[in-house]
């Protein structure tokens, strides 16, 4: 079987501010996030990679709240996609993943796994 690319757009909306930082984005303001999560590896026997409702779930969990009061870290765009790289990491170990997180329509932060080609 050959390697597949999956590719998932999909979007939150959340609360944050930043943490250590002088500036604007100190105050608690909103984003509607758009995130673009690519997946790597071979297709299963049943000719799936990830079901797609999998990882908007995985996002959904921070649909509509204060990222400052549901994750242990500063909720910078950097640390968000990092999160959820190691969050699919760990659910599909054997899958490598890209992730494009995008603050605003101009502003985005890309994070691979190790194995991304």
């Amino acid at each position: 079987m050959k390697e597949v690319t999956l590719r998932l757009k999909h979007h939150f909306d959340s609360a944050h501010h930043l943490n250590d930082y002088k500036g604007k984005c100190a105050r608690i303001h909103g984003h509607r996030w758009n995130i673009t999560v690519f997946a790597r590896a071979i297709i299963k026997p049943n000719g799936l990679l990830i079901d797609f409702k999998e990882i908007k779930k995985e996002i959904d969990k921070l649909d509509h709240d204060d990222l400052n009061k549901i994750i242990d870290f500063n909720p910078t765009a950097e640390n968000l996609a990092n999160y959820f790289l190691t969050t699919f990491e760990s659910i599909y170990p054997l899958v490598n993943f890209k992730v494009i997180l995008y603050e605003s329509p101009e502003a985005s932060v890309e994070v691979r796994s190790d194995g991304w080609k």
